[in-house]
C-alpha cells in the first residue's frame, strides 16, 4: 500500500514568537484559540458519530536549540476517544477552543501530548526534552 504524504496544514507561524505552546500536566485536554481548534477539528474530519472511521495523525513541528526541526505525531488513539452505545460508535477529539488569555494565541498540550511524549523539565537550562 503506497503511502500518501499529506500536504502540512499552515498556522501562520512563520515569524519570531508568534505560536507558542505551553506544556500543562493539569490540562486533560489539548487547548487552544478557538479559530484554531475549529480548523483542526474540520481538517481532522471529527465529528460525534463516527462508525469505525480513521483519523488521520496530528504533528506538532519543533525546532531544538540548534534548529533541527522534529515532527511530535499523535495518532487518532492519542488525541480521540471512542464510545459505543447502542449500536452506534461516538468520537470526540480531546481537543477545547478557550479564549484570550491576554498575552496572545498559545496552544496548551495538556495530557494527550504528555501521555504521548516521555517529557523532561530541565529548570537549570531553561529547555524541555522529549522521547
Amino acid at each position: 500500500r503506497k503511502k500518501e504524504k499529506k500536504k502540512p496544514l499552515n498556522l501562520g507561524c512563520g515569524c519570531e514568537g508568534c505560536c507558542r505552546a505551553v506544556l500543562d500536566s493539569g490540562s486533560s485536554l489539548i487547548m487552544g484559540p478557538a479559530f484554531l481548534i475549529t480548523m483542526l477539528q474540520e481538517k481532522l474530519g471529527v465529528s460525534e458519530t463516527c462508525g469505525g472511521r480513521n483519523f488521520p495523525s496530528l504533528s506538532f513541528v519543533v525546532r531544538d536549540r540548534y534548529g533541527k526541526v522534529h515532527a511530535l505525531t499523535l495518532e487518532q488513539e492519542d488525541y480521540m476517544d471512542r464510545e459505543a452505545s447502542n449500536g452506534t460508535e461516538y468520537c470526540w477529539a480531546h481537543l477545547l477552543p478557550m479564549g484570550d488569555t491576554g498575552r496572545g494565541p498559545v496552544l496548551v498540550l495538556g495530557m494527550p501530548f504528555l501521555r504521548k511524549f516521555y517529557t523532561i523539565f530541565d529548570v537549570g537550562a531553561q529547555a524541555v526534552g522529549f522521547a
